[in-house]
């Protein structure tokens, strides 16, 4: 359950995350009116996030991975032993 309610904190904050960014370059950098328009920055700084969120994620699996497999090694040593 704890899991979960972190996971939701997680989305919100970068949700608020990206709207300030979107506010600050709206308002005060004013790309909309440049080369650039379609919030540049916002999509930029969302796609680096994404990036960064998907290493988080492959290092987490990878990371469940290996202790799994050390579970099962210790639990066949276990066996052997016993």
């Amino acid at each position: 359950m704890r899991t979960k309610n972190n996971n939701l904190m997680i989305a919100i904050a970068v949700f608020i995350i990206c709207l300030i960014v979107h506010t600050a370059e709206v308002f005060f950098i004013r790309t909309d009116e440049t080369i650039f328009a379609e919030c540049f920055i916002n999509k930029g700084f969302g796609i680096c996030a994404l990036f960064y969120t998907l290493g988080f994620l492959v290092e987490f699996v990878i990371f469940v991975r290996r202790k799994q497999k050390m579970q099962a090694v210790d639990r066949k040593v276990s066996l052997q032993s016993a």
